[in-house]
C-alpha cells in the first residue's frame, strides 16, 4: 500500500529556515510521537503534581510558557487526558508538558522534589531514564528548540517604565518649584537657642521667705 508521503507536496512538512527558526510546522500545528505508557504517565504526572506538592509561581508559569499560574491550571486540565490518551500535542504542547515534568520532578523549590517518589510512585533512577527518552523523542520529532523563545507580554518595554519610577515628578508641573517655595528651618535653631527646650536646664527662682 503506498505511504501518504507521495500524495503530498516536495517541501511539504518541517524545515529548518535562515533565522534557525522551523518553518514549514508552526507552534500550533499537531504533532503525534509514540511513547510507551510509562513515558505517557510521567508527562501526565508533571501536570498533574502543580495540584499537589509543586508550587508554581507566576514568573515560573510565563517561562514555562503558560502564561500565568491560572492559565497553567486550565492548560492541566486539556493537556493531561491527551497526555494518558496518546493523542498529538502542538510542539509548543510538548514543549510545555516536557519543561512542566522537568521542573516538577527535579525542583524541590518549586517542584515534586522529594514527594515525587511519594506521589508518583515513580522511583528518580527510573524517572531520570524515562526524562532522558522523552527528551531525545519530543525535541527529534516535535522539534521544540526551534521554537521561538518564551516572551513575557506583560513586560513590553522595561527601560521606560524604570525611567518613570526613577522620577515620578518629572512630569508634573506642580511638583518642580516645591524644594524653593518651602520656607527654611534650618537656622531657627542658632537664632533663639534658649527657646528651643524652655525651662529644661533652669531651676526656678527661690520664694522670698
Amino acid at each position: 500500500m503506498a505511504g501518504i508521503d507521495q500524495f503530498l507536496p516536495e517541501n511539504q512538512g518541517p524545515r529548518l529556515g535562515d533565522s534557525g527558526i522551523i518553518t514549514g510546522m508552526t507552534a500550533d500545528e499537531l504533532v503525534a510521537i509514540e511513547l510507551d505508557e510509562d513515558e505517557r504517565e510521567v508527562l501526565a504526572h508533571g501536570l498533574t503534581e502543580w495540584g499537589g506538592p509543586a508550587r508554581c509561581t507566576e514568573p515560573l508559569a510565563v517561562a514555562l510558557d503558560f502564561g500565568s499560574v491560572a492559565e497553567l491550571f486550565e492548560h492541566v486540565v486539556r493537556l493531561r487526558p491527551l497526555v494518558r490518551g496518546g493523542q498529538p500535542l502542538s510542539p509548543r504542547d510538548w514543549r510545555r508538558v516536557l519543561a512542566s515534568a522537568e521542573v516538577v520532578f527535579a525542583s524541590d523549590v518549586f517542584g515534586s522534589g522529594w514527594d515525587w517518589q511519594a506521589t508518583t510512585g515513580f522511583r528518580d533512577e527510573e524517572t531520570i531514564r524515562l526524562l532522558r527518552s522523552l527528551q531525545r523523542k519530543i525535541a527529534r520529532t516535535a522539534r521544540i528548540h526551534e521554537l521561538p523563545p518564551v516572551e513575557n507580554p506583560s513586560v513590553e518595554n522595561p527601560s521606560a517604565e524604570n525611567s518613570r519610577v526613577e522620577n515620578p515628578s518629572a512630569d508634573d508641573p506642580s511638583t518642580q518649584n516645591l524644594s524653593t517655595e518651602q520656607p527654611s528651618t534650618e537656622h531657627r535653631s542658632t537664632e533663639n537657642p534658649s527657646t528651643e527646650r524652655p525651662g529644661v536646664d533652669e531651676h526656678p527662682p527661690a520664694e522670698p521667705s
